[in-house]
């Protein structure tokens, strides 16, 4: 009977790794989609500064025409003139002047051809500038619908690896021993440290519990592995998490278990509450909404809390 037990906990311990592993593979993939979503955004970025940098070019190109297009009034008046010295001429019969001006209005013409094949050229290319733009806009927004696709997906995934560690919780600064029974630290933290009475922390059904081994420091003593503990029964886990504060002053952390994104914002926003508490002298605390964590702050236990900083663990 002991070797069957044995054998039935060896492939529990089995089992678990294998969700340790799927959970591994799981938030390897998230990651690759927040890293595609940052390569679109740098595209979309890249693209859009070619975009900036082309329609200024268009503008000086369109002040150029409206140079283009002053030269043709004055060319417009200096035909005139030649027209009305011709006329003037005609009268005076003098044809060595009248041939002279029709050389003049020859190359006025040869000069008006000139402008109107440089105009041409100029439709064409404002032409073709606006059909790049047009493809630029619609390249820009598949880039953002994609974007939104992938951003879906992480919000989706990052939601039910939550949902999967709805049950577990996390027991950090529990001091570690060499062969130590894991099942026996747990009951004698629930029972000696948050003063649950030990009937009834005796009958809470747990899935499983063990330690997360962490990476030693580069600098000081290691600290004691984490434990994380699986309750069979959602109402046992917040039975734990409404005695926590009770071991606040004994540097022991019980939080619940978040996807390892959600783990950093949750760092990051302890750090930040730590120095509030030294520098500012404030309350805090740290609430998970969603996939968005809060820091709050408050002077006193009759103040309100307020908000302080948010991290949305998706944008």
């Amino acid at each position: 009977m002991a070797e069957k037990d044995v054998l039935q906990e060896e492939d529990e311990i089995l089992e678990e790794e294998e969700k340790v592993q799927t959970i591994n593979d799981i938030e390897e993939e998230i990651e690759e989609l927040a890293n595609q979503k940052e390569r679109n955004l740098t595209l979309f970025k890249e693209r859009q500064l070619f975009l900036e940098k082309r329609v200024h070019e268009i503008q000086t190109q369109l002040e150029e025409e409206k140079e283009k297009s002053k030269m043709t009034k004055l060319k417009n008046r200096y035909e005139q003139t030649i027209k009305e010295l011709e006329e003037k001429l005609r009268k005076e019969q003098t044809q060595s002047q009248i041939q002279s001006l029709q050389s003049s209005l020859s190359s006025a013409v040869t000069s008006r051809d000139k402008l109107q094949i440089e105009c041409r050229l100029l439709q064409r290319t404002v032409e073709e500038t606006r059909e790049q733009l047009h493809d630029t806009s619609t390249a820009r927004k598949v880039a953002e619908q994609r974007a939104d696709t992938l951003e879906g997906q992480l919000h989706d995934s990052i939601k039910d690896r939550k949902h999967e560690r709805k049950y577990n919780i996390l027991i950090y600064g529990i001091k570690q021993k060499q062969d130590e029974n894991i099942w026996q630290v747990v009951d004698n933290f629930f029972v000696k440290d948050l003063g649950i009475e030990k009937f009834k922390a005796e009958s809470f059904p747990l899935a499983n519990a063990h330690r997360i081994p962490s990476r030693a420091p580069v600098v000081g003593q290691k600290r004691p592995d984490a434990i994380i503990v699986r309750f069979m029964h959602y109402e046992d886990k917040q039975v734990i998490m409404q005695n926590a504060y009770k071991v606040a002053n004994k540097k022991i952390r019980i939080v619940d278990d978040l996807p390892v994104i959600m783990k950093e914002a949750r760092n990051d926003l302890a750090k930040a509450a730590f120095k509030i508490r030294n520098d500012e002298k404030l309350q805090t605390r740290i609430k998970v909404r969603g996939i968005v964590l809060v820091l709050e702050t408050r002077l006193n236990s009759k103040d309100v809390w307020n908000t302080r900083k948010t991290i949305n663990c998706v944008r």
